[in-house]
């Protein structure tokens, strides 16, 4: 985890660096000096916005289900979640934290799992919605950009994909459990927990079980919960988004850029982070946003908002998210 992670932080940082070195040191001074301070701090709580939003995500759904934890933990359970989104590939680390954590804090594992599940999914639809006006709106725009145009494209059909395959899956009890029972599955699962197949085969069906039954419950008990976590999923999404415009303003003297073609551009690129294999998408979403955005802005206020727009939302997690889990360590070894 050390050697990923300290990779994931050298191969984005040294893609900035490189950008840096080309375009010159004499010109990206100059746009530092003038970066707004007034938009960094805006762009500060807004992130701290999507934090607490996510919070209140699980804190409402975890309350419907009658989990009640202090919301302190909830807190604790979103940023550590965002940390080890961060440092695994294709942010798969998270969700199975969240899970885990939820569980070491005495919700039961179904519940965790679909507290979880009602997160991903609402915030998942929100980005394909978002990318799917952005496809829309901006489809001549997106197959022009230099390079990565066609990819992004490509990205977002294969995000589309993927996504309705996961719906129909999901929802569907029987293909879950077919699913679960194949060896395929089962044989490596049982090799690492050192158990019976056929004794892994039966936990997971238990487990499906149990988690259908919660997603069910929660449907049924209150349909303004789903509502509710849709409607703070879409502005979390739309936040994140934001951040990126709030990134590029911080260095421009005039602020007469589009915000919706931001917003969509954003949303479009964003779409192709699930199929790049780095932490992070460390050196893919940094080269995608220069190439996007150096064409509008320049290239200095392109490397610097883009510096900017990793440290507000990628690197500030990693560091908040590795001292709580430091003080967690030491807390335990104490």
């Amino acid at each position: 985890m050390k050697a990923r992670l300290i990779w994931t932080i050298f191969l984005g940082l040294g893609v900035i660096v490189l950008l840096f070195s080309v375009i010159g040191s004499k010109e990206i001074f100059a746009t530092l000096k003038n970066v707004n301070p007034l938009v960094i701090l805006l762009l500060g709580i807004t992130v701290f916005t999507i934090t607490l939003l996510d919070s209140t995500r699980t804190y409402i759904l975890s309350k419907s289900l009658g989990a009640r934890l202090p919301f302190k933990v909830y807190l604790e359970n979103t940023i550590m979640g965002f940390y080890f989104s961060a440092v695994t590939p294709f942010a798969a680390g998270g969700q199975p934290f969240q899970i885990y954590h939820l569980v070491k804090n005495s919700v039961e594992l179904g519940k965790a799992s679909m507290i979880v599940a009602a997160k991903f999914i609402s915030s998942f639809t929100s980005a394909v919605l978002l990318g799917i006006l952005a496809f829309i709106f901006l489809f001549e725009e997106i197959k022009g950009i230099r390079l990565i145009g066609p990819i992004i494209l490509v990205g977002v059909f294969a995000t589309l994909a993927f996504y309705f395959l996961f719906i129909t899956f999901l929802l569907n009890r029987k293909w879950i459990e077919s699913f679960f029972s194949l060896k395929i599955v089962t044989v490596p699962i049982a090799f690492i927990l050192r158990k019976d197949a056929d004794v892994v085969r039966d936990s997971v069906k238990d487990k499906v079980e149990n988690y259908m039954n919660a997603f069910e419950t929660l449907w049924k008990s209150s349909k303004k919960v789903f509502f509710t976590i849709f409607i703070l999923s879409f502005i979390m999404i739309l936040l994140t988004q934001i951040t990126g415009f709030l990134s590029l303003i911080s260095v421009l003297e005039d602020t007469n850029l589009n915000f919706f073609k931001v917003i969509g551009l954003q949303s479009a690129m964003n779409m192709i982070v699930y199929f790049l294999p780095t932490p992070g998408a460390s050196g893919g979403i940094e080269g995608s946003f220069y190439i996007i955005y150096s064409g509008i802005v320049g290239k200095s206020r392109a490397a610097v908002s883009l510096l900017i727009w990793r440290i507000a939302t990628y690197y500030s997690t990693i560091v908040i998210g590795g001292i709580l889990i430091l003080k967690r360590v030491k807390n335990k070894r104490g």
